[in-house]
């Protein structure tokens, strides 16, 4: 009844036999044994057998064995029953066993059947032993192995489906054994019966990642022949965390990459420094005696408008201070600590040298007060204007330059910079996408900086005055150019 289905095979005592075969089949008891799970056998081979029960124990009780039991003999046959590969689901069949006696053959008690029905099963599963959370450093890789089994009763074609990324993150697939190919959704692969295929799944961070993140994602199987009915899931989880750093401080590879630079750059700057420095020594002497030259001039034509020298000293005890190098050195090498100790310099020495001004600390606080500075810039531009007429002179502190300054400092510098950066903005897009980073980071910083001396061009500007009126008035008061 399973002719076009299904093939069987009779085996008895380990043996496969023909299954129209006869077989002689002993009347009768036998001894079993528990321990090897078989009939008791003699020194011969042969099976302890006697047709009748008292003849059975007489043999038990003459081997001596208590653990051996009596129990009617019987032959124990295996019926195997393989399903042909042609069949299909819905085929079906019932399978006749019949045991009859070659003595009576009209005797037909000895009978059973088989009923048979095909089903295919499609069932690919991930392996249990596979741990599902893990952790990495940035900017490392995480490989996660994970084994597909087959565990169905088919050859079965299949699909591992690639996880999408999310903020930054990407998964990558790949396999170490099996039969695969790679296509738009992930992988295809073929797997026997029992079979299983290991999977190399890379998950790569963000480039840019710096703060502890935790991407979860899932990766699927499903058959090709039965597509999400079938399909399976399993979830995992990498815990991004930033490197911890040379010594645990934090210190990644692009940090000591940037510090070798900067000492590299020190070192170059250095050695052109001393070579440029009897250089330097002659500019700062021309440059000195030019100062000293018009300075003297300045103080003859404050002596003719009655100004008298109240004191005589060898070197000027207030320093001559350069606006230029103040804005574009002191201050970034500093990180703008400079102008705040200069503003309590300023306060400091119009107090003890003049005794103008509330001195040092309260100038400094007063320009840093929130909208309070607006109302002391200038009360501070007047006491340095009462400075120039204790010497005597005057410069352009004294004219309207102060106030024209800060007006296009609030009203039209703020919009020139916005429509600066807007418009240099839409242009520096293209440098970002089309530029090496070697190139295109140059000109993104040349761009920031052009943008910000726009919005600081004015407060420079009331700056140098300030400062140009300080080393004219402090240089007639001394006598002497620093």
């Amino acid at each position: 009844g399973l002719e076009g289905i299904a093939t069987r095979e009779l085996m008895t005592d380990g043996e496969v036999v023909d299954i129209d075969g006869k077989f002689k089949i002993k009347k009768g008891y036998g001894l079993w044994n528990a321990t090897s799970n078989s009939y008791q056998l003699d020194e011969e081979g042969n099976i302890v057998h006697s047709y009748t029960e008292t003849g059975i124990t007489r043999e038990k009780e003459e081997i001596g064995d208590p653990e051996l039991q009596v129990v009617p003999y019987k032959k124990l046959f295996h019926l195997k029953i393989e399903v042909n590969p042609g069949a299909v689901t819905g085929d079906s069949g019932i399978l006749e066993i019949v045991v009859m006696s070659e003595s009576n053959s009209a005797d037909r008690s000895g009978y059973t059947s088989v009923s048979l029905e095909v089903q295919t099963i499609y069932d690919i599963q991930f392996s249990t032993d596979v741990d599902l959370h893990y952790t990495l450093e940035y900017p490392d890789k995480k490989t996660i192995l994970v084994d597909v089994i087959n565990q169905g009763n088919v050859r079965t074609q299949f699909n591992v489906l690639t996880p999408e990324g999310l903020r930054g993150w990407s998964v990558s697939l790949d396999y170490a054994n099996g039969s695969c190919t790679s296509n738009s959704d992930g992988l295809r692969c073929w797997l026997d019966v029992g079979d299983s295929i290991g999977l190399i799944v890379d998950v790569r961070p963000s480039y840019e990642a710096e703060v502890k993140d935790n991407f979860t994602f899932t990766l699927s199987v499903e058959p090709v022949e039965t597509g999400v009915i079938d399909r399976e899931n399993i979830e995992f989880s990498v815990l991004g965390e930033p490197y911890a750093g040379a010594f645990g401080l934090g210190i990644q590879q692009e940090h000591i990459k940037s510090g070798m630079y900067l000492l590299i750059i020190l070192i170059f700057l250095g050695v052109i420094y001393q070579g440029a420095k009897p250089t330097l020594r002659e500019m700062n002497a021309k440059s000195s005696a030019k100062r000293q030259l018009i300075y003297t001039e300045k103080l003859a034509s404050a002596k003719e408008s009655g100004f008298v020298r109240s004191m005589s000293v060898r070197v000027s005890p207030i320093p001559y201070r350069t606006p230029v190098r103040q804005w574009l050195i002191f201050t970034p090498l500093t990180l703008g600590l400079y102008p705040i100790v200069t503003m309590y310099k300023w306060g400091e020495e119009l107090k003890k040298n003049l005794d103008i001004g509330p001195g040092g600390a309260k100038n400094l606080l007063f320009f840093i007060i929130p909208l309070f500075n607006i109302y002391w810039l200038f009360k501070f531009i007047g006491i340095v204007r009462e400075l120039e007429s204790k010497t005597m002179h005057e410069t352009k502190l004294s004219g309207s330059s102060p106030i024209i300054w800060f007006i296009l400092g609030v009203l039209v510098f703020p919009a020139l910079g916005i429509a600066a950066f807007m418009g240099g903005a839409l242009y520096m897009i293209p440098v970002v996408t089309s530029f090496p980073s070697f190139l295109s980071i140059p000109i993104l910083a040349i761009f920031y900086l052009f943008v910000t001396w726009i919005f600081a061009l004015p407060g420079y500007k009331i700056w140098s005055l300030l400062q140009n009126s300080m080393n004219d008035s402090w240089t007639i008061w001394f006598g002497k150019s620093a």
